[in-house]
């Protein structure tokens, strides 16, 4: 988590070896394994900050 609305992924878990952020209203379901999104992996893909958000 960064702050209380984004997700970060480092840049160990990013494919292209950068940091980017998420909104949190992003997010469908948590388990031990996975983080769900309600989101395709095309909009991700397309809508991921690749700058950290303000006020994150």
């Amino acid at each position: 988590m960064e702050g209380n609305k984004y997700v970060k992924l480092t840049k160990n878990n990013a494919p292209d070896g950068q940091h980017h952020w998420f909104p949190i209203d992003w997010v469908r379901a948590i388990d031990e394994r996975a983080v769900y999104l309600k989101k395709t992996v095309d909009e991700v893909a397309a809508e991921l900050l690749n700058e950290q958000p303000t006020g994150a």
